[in-house]
């Protein structure tokens, strides 16, 4: 049977601004291969992806979180720890380090656009500009013909 599970072992942490801080995530996989991630969520603010780190293959750790906070999966220990280098108090959050299970998967089909009859909607798709254009033509083609008209009487 399949099992899956993340523990977060410390709880709430208390750090120096300035200092260095890691913190602990340790997982269970029946999986081969291992997906893990890593949140900040501060405030009411939805949770924001920091890194990820994958036991096959490369993670990722999002630009603005490069210079400070890393992580290194170790899957002899099951460990996943987050490491924050001079703790600013902006980094004053709630972390999450989170566990995909390989087994779940989104499939993704892609069909070609349908192409529309010629003409049905160019009405929609008219620029402003060219209903100016369409319109001035129009009003001067009215006028020459309401000007030729009386002429004739």
């Amino acid at each position: 049977k399949d099992f899956y599970n993340v523990l977060q072992p410390e709880g709430d942490v208390t750090a120096t601004e300035g200092e260095a801080v890691t913190l602990g995530c340790q997982y269970n996989s029946s999986s081969s291969n291992e997906y893990l991630y890593w949140y900040k969520q501060d405030g009411n603010n939805s949770p924001k992806f920091i890194l990820s780190r994958f036991k096959i293959g490369e993670g990722k750790t999002i630009k603005e979180f490069e210079e400070r906070f890393s992580s290194t999966l170790d899957s002899t220990l099951r460990s996943v720890p987050l490491k924050i280098q001079k703790l600013q108090l902006t980094d004053s959050a709630v972390y999450y380090c989170a566990l995909r299970p390989t087994r779940t998967n989104v499939t993704l089909n892609v069909e070609h656009q349908r192409v529309p009859p010629v003409g049905s909607n160019l009405v929609v798709e008219m620029e402003l500009w060219l209903w100016i254009i369409l319109a001035a033509l129009l009003f001067g083609e009215i006028k020459r013909k309401t000007h030729f008209n009386e002429s004739i009487y």
